[in-house]
């Protein structure tokens, strides 16, 4: 709810004692990587990317995450290959799809209304 309201350093505030208390659980580490890439904190935003991507290699990290922290870092060729991923996966988080306000910046995108239709949510 920070991030909406503008109010970052809240945010990673609350996200970096979330992140502790989870025992890092890779959804708030997203969650905490796309807030620092929002920030400005594009080298901690991609030290957490690349934590969730080495992770992903011996657990549950879902590539609608790593799409999610892409576009926060602006490389939105490389999100959409992984939300491409996350609906051939049937990834359930892709059913926020249309609702997310982190997608925004994309909405535009002709891949964003070609993935809108892969996952039958109406126009």
């Amino acid at each position: 709810a920070y991030m909406y309201a503008g109010r970052l350093d809240d945010a990673l505030r609350v996200l970096e004692e979330a992140v502790a208390n989870s025992n890092r659980q890779t959804m708030v580490v997203a969650h905490l990587a796309a807030a620092r890439a929002r920030h400005g904190d594009v080298g901690e935003a991609n030290a957490l990317l690349h934590e969730l991507l080495r992770r992903r290699e011996t657990e549950l990290v879902h590539s609608r995450l790593i799409g999610t922290v892409l576009t926060e870092l602006g490389r939105v060729d490389e999100a959409f290959v992984w939300f491409d991923r996350a609906v051939d996966d049937r990834e359930w988080p892709m059913a926020m799809w249309g609702v997310d306000r982190r997608l925004e910046p994309i909405r535009g995108d002709p891949r964003w209304d070609r993935i809108r239709q892969r996952i039958g949510i109406p126009d």
